[in-house]
């Protein structure tokens, strides 16, 4: 709802995002910060004269997480030991589709995920 609101170009309705925006937890669910970030991090200076939202942005290292590929957002989640099954299941299949691979006309690719971070694709059940 707020990337909506940030993209709707409605002053009104980008200035309530603008109010919410602060409230929102960034100690958890790094991975969906990640994903705000990549989908409206270049609409974030519409708010350069609120001082909240500044504030917001910088304790939740937003420009940061803007600038980051999904594979550098593993590694900074695996460095902070926040990485944990459902960000690497989330950001791995992004990372998987910018894997290029040119001379494909005589070679076969088996793409697999590096043994230290298996543990990550087993799912998380809550018994």
């Amino acid at each position: 709802d707020l990337t909506n609101q940030i993209k709707s170009g409605d002053l009104d309705t980008v200035n309530l995002a603008g109010m919410i925006l602060p409230t929102v937890d960034y100690t958890s669910n790094l991975h969906l910060l990640w994903k705000f970030a990549q989908d409206v991090g270049d609409k974030m200076h519409l708010y350069n004269r609120s001082k909240d939202v500044r504030a917001w942005m910088q304790a939740s290292k937003f420009n940061t997480f803007y600038h980051y590929t999904a594979e550098r957002m593993i590694q900074y989640l695996e460095k902070e030991g926040k990485l944990d099954s459902t960000s690497f299941r989330y950001l791995e299949p992004i990372v998987r589709k910018d894997i290029k691979i040119y001379n494909r006309d005589l070679y076969i690719f088996k793409v697999e995920v590096k043994p230290r971070y298996q543990q990550y694709l087993k799912k998380v059940t809550n018994e």
